[in-house]
């Protein structure tokens, strides 16, 4: 069943209640900090609205979040963005035309901005494997009327396959959902595509950035990704690393970085993604971070 819009409450802009700008402005005022998330936390304890609730980013892009607690649209509704240096990564190397491929979509955000980067000639591929977030998603692009965006409702796996078990975050917690179990929540069977065959389908020539970010089950990406990743052009990727999240998912920790090393892949820290910074000597095998691999 395809999904449907969600019954969304409208805090745009012009139709915020005084409250919710107040909180807003206030917030957007103080230096980034964990103390402002925790503090954008506490004011949103008893908010009017705390699900489906429309929010405007800094540089005007329209979205529905499922929660407004949730650590995702805390930092939209403090500060208007969300993960500033991973965009930096992005806008370095998307050029306008070109193709970005956003797998473990969520609500868009960064399909909907990199829309922009790329342009009426570009394309975005943003790749979803949760229906109910997917809703969200299909929202997004109707919002801002992206004409550039293609969304597809799929797990992304290193096989195809009619369904395989997915298991749905709770809502405060809607940016998790994954193919491992947990949450104590029921499974619900969703398709598994290869990548190499959304982008024939696609027609997408070249690929020029992608994120990947799909609760350890990166490594299953990339190995269905192995015509894209083997090509003359290689995409930019960046991707999360987490080390618990990988060995619930079944793959040895740092197995996803060891695939980019064996394509030939450079690795970088986000804090650290430029070219003339050091690439990492080794994978990443404890910990979490977000990592950026150019080729080589």
């Amino acid at each position: 069943m395809t999904p449907t819009p969600t019954d969304t409450v409208r805090l745009t802009p012009a139709r915020l209640s005084l409250w919710m700008r107040t909180i807003s402005s206030l917030l957007r005022t103080l230096p980034i900090s964990r103390g402002k998330r925790r503090l954008a936390r506490f004011l949103l304890a008893r908010p009017p609205a705390r699900e489906n609730v429309q929010l405007t980013t800094r540089n005007g892009l329209h979205v529905v979040v499922p929660s407004l607690i949730e650590p995702i649209s805390i930092s939209l509704l403090a500060t208007g963005s969300y993960e500033p240096q991973m965009l930096d990564v992005f806008r370095e190397y998307l050029p306008v035309g070109g193709t970005f491929v956003d797998v473990g979509a969520n609500i868009g955000l960064f399909a909907g901005e990199m829309s922009h980067q790329v342009g009426p000639m570009g394309h975005v591929i943003a790749i979803e494997a949760s229906n109910r977030i997917f809703s969200h998603l299909l929202e997004m692009i109707a919002l801002n009327h992206l004409e550039n965006v293609r969304a597809i409702l799929c797990a992304a796996h290193d096989r195809d396959e009619e369904a395989v078990s997915f298991w749905d975050a709770p809502v405060s917690s809607y940016g998790m959902g994954s193919l491992s179990k947990q949450f104590g929540a029921s499974p619900v069977n969703v398709p598994a595509r290869t990548l190499d065959g959304i982008l024939a389908e696609c027609q997408s020539p070249r690929v020029h950035v992608m994120k990947v970010d799909v609760e350890g089950f990166e490594a299953a990406v990339f190995r269905g990704a192995s015509k894209l990743l083997a090509g003359p052009e290689k995409p930019v990727i960046a991707f999360e690393f987490n080390d618990w999240a990988e060995e619930r998912a079944g793959f040895p920790v740092g197995e996803a970085q060891r695939i980019l090393l064996d394509f030939g892949y450079r690795l970088r820290s986000l804090e650290n993604w430029r070219p003339d910074t050091p690439t990492l000597s080794c994978p990443m095998i404890r910990g979490s971070d977000n990592l950026v691999a150019t080729p080589s």
